[in-house]
């Protein structure tokens, strides 16, 4: 499609762990990643090559808490997490929220984020 005959490339052996790291690593180097997005990443990489948090802060960059919290984020619930993929509720909100366990953020959702009514949380500052 490009009009080449022939390409330089490298082409290396990799486990499918290997691999599947690799992938992980690339996908958090995307400028367009959300938070919820990076939060699976991080916890994909400590289960498949038990990455530590403190590896992670080297790998990426980032913070102590910037993983942390991070890492918290996999305890929301589904509807929550699109709230935070779809930029609908604040990451400080989100991560209020990933404190409850899994029993209560339901009643939470329902109560202050589900319907903008008087007691929502959505547009809070």
């Amino acid at each position: 499609m490009a009009g080449f005959v022939s390409i330089k490339a490298i082409v290396k052996k990799y486990t499918d762990d290997e691999a599947m790291e690799i992938t992980i690593v690339e996908n958090l180097q995307r400028k367009d990643i959300s938070a919820i997005e990076e939060a699976a990443a991080f916890g994909q990489l400590m289960e498949l090559r038990q990455y530590s948090i403190e590896n992670l802060c080297k790998q990426f960059g980032k913070s102590d808490s910037y993983i942390r919290s991070r890492l918290q984020l996999r305890n929301l619930i589904e509807p929550a997490a699109v709230m935070v993929i779809n930029n609908e509720l604040s990451i400080g909100k989100a991560l209020e929220l990933s404190k409850y366990n899994h029993d209560i953020q339901p009643d939470v959702y329902e109560e202050h984020l589900k319907d903008d009514n008087y007691y929502c949380w959505r547009n809070l500052q």
